[in-house]
Parts: C-alpha cells; sequence; structure tokens
C-alpha cells in the first residue's frame, strides 16, 4: 500500500471508529455523552493528535539511465513467509498528525 494511501485511510477510519463507538455508546445508554473524543493538539506525552511509527521500503526503478522514480510503501509482513528486501530499502518513520478540533 502507498505510503499516502495508508495515512489518508487510517486517519478516515480511525475519525468513524470514533464516530461510530460514540454513537453505538449513546444509544445503548440512552445518553448524549460522547465519551470517546481525540483531543486537539500534538503532544504525544499529553495522548493528543495521531502518531505514526511506520516501517516502509523506498526502491528506485528505472532502466538504468538516469531517468526513473521512487517508489515509498508502507511495509506489509505476512505471516508463514520470508522476508524478500532484494534492491529495496526499508527506513523507519515517525511523525505526528496535529488535530485541529475533537474527534468523535
Amino acid at each position: 500500500m502507498d505510503l499516502k494511501e495508508f495515512v489518508r485511510e487510517s486517519l478516515v477510519e480511525i475519525s468513524r471508529a470514533l464516530q461510530e463507538a460514540n454513537d453505538t455508546y449513546k444509544k445503548e445508554r440512552q445518553t448524549d455523552q460522547k465519551p470517546f473524543l481525540l483531543s486537539p493538539g500534538k503532544e504525544k506525552e499529553e495522548g493528543r493528535g495521531i502518531h505514526f511509527d511506520l516501517a516502509v521500503t523506498t526502491r528506485f526503478e528505472g532502466a538504468g539511465g538516469a531517468s526513473g522514480k521512487f517508489n515509498i510503501k508502507v511495509v506489509e509482513l505476512r505471516a508463514g513467509s520470508e522476508a524478500q528486501v532484494g534492491k529495496e530499502s526499508i527506513s523507519r518513520i515517525s511523525f505526528t498528525v496535529t488535530i485541529s478540533h475533537y474527534i468523535g
């Protein structure tokens, strides 16, 4: 999966999951409370923002000339298979997505 797809889908799914969890909670308890919120901010120590720590592969694709392109993909691990890196480079990247308002 491409890095941009992974980040986009993760953020959307987190937002949807919080909304669904709150809707279920409110329905089951017949209340208007929203117990599950993602706080605004970016401070990891304070539990704010969404923190990513990913392993990614970088592979150069080209025909031996100066032109070509780099692909960055999120590493997909499969049980029971051996890692095949070949000419790919695996790196770790960490970053935090700042939340601008409460989500949930």
